[in-house]
């Protein structure tokens, strides 16, 4: 399904959610989703076209196309099924299942070094995210001797969803991280990720602290996404 959010990284992100996005509906919901799935693409690209020309960069392309989409769609399935909740479900399941293989693999590159901690450490996490992410983030990083903090200061992706009334929907968002979380969490190397607050749970800044634990003791996975919505 074509959509057309101005470049391949984001149009090719676009397609792939409405692809998992189809089989969660197809998975859940009578009908064919086809009418579904154009409906959430022709209201996904209104919401783009509508906000693109303010985008402080091109990375805020991506940011944008997959804040639209998500929006689109849990206001579509919605209004089909009567249930917000359930809506929020299907469309947290299509985005966590999107592009998961390939940053699965990324981070699995990282365990290459028998050292992660010490390899992030060495890096400039703040950097690295801007350029990732662009202008509309804001990034820090804290190390000591045996964690290093990537503190994410501003977030673009909440202030879209606060903007169009649904801020609940960044912890969608959020929750796609456990992706290469869990990768790092499950691997025989000495790091363990924790999150113990972000910026859609109520705090001020986002920490993802890679912390060094060479015997794997702790298995406890402390993420402050996995706490129930009040």
């Amino acid at each position: 399904m074509k959509v057309a959010f101005g470049s391949l990284q984001a149009n090719g992100w676009g397609r792939t959610f409405l692809r998992h996005l189809g089989r969660e509906i197809r998975a859940s919901l009578p009908g064919e989703p086809g009418p579904v799935l154009e409906r959430v693409r022709d209201a996904a690209q209104q919401l783009f076209d509508a906000e693109s020309s303010s985008l402080p960069d091109k990375q805020g392309r991506m940011i944008l196309a997959m804040c639209v989409v998500v929006l689109a769609a849990y206001r579509e399935l919605s209004t089909l099924t009567g249930d917000a909740q359930r809506a929020y479900g299907l469309v947290e399941a299509a985005f966590r299942k999107s592009y998961r293989t390939l940053f699965r693999l990324m981070y699995r590159a990282l365990l290459v070094f028998r050292d992660p901690v010490r390899r992030l450490s060495a890096m400039d996490l703040a950097k690295n995210g801007h350029r990732m992410m662009g202008a509309g983030m804001g990034f820090g990083q804290h190390t000591d001797a045996d964690s290093t903090t990537m503190i994410v200061s501003r977030c673009a992706f909440h202030q879209f969803f606060v903007a169009h009334g649904e801020p609940s929907l960044t912890r969608l968002v959020c929750a796609w991280d456990r992706n290469w979380m869990d990768v790092l969490n499950a691997s025989k190397r000495p790091v363990r990720v924790e999150r113990p607050h972000t910026i859609s749970t109520g705090a001020e800044t986002c920490h993802f602290r890679f912390v060094r634990d060479p015997d794997k003791r702790d298995t406890t996975t402390h993420d402050v996404i996995d706490t129930p919505v009040e």
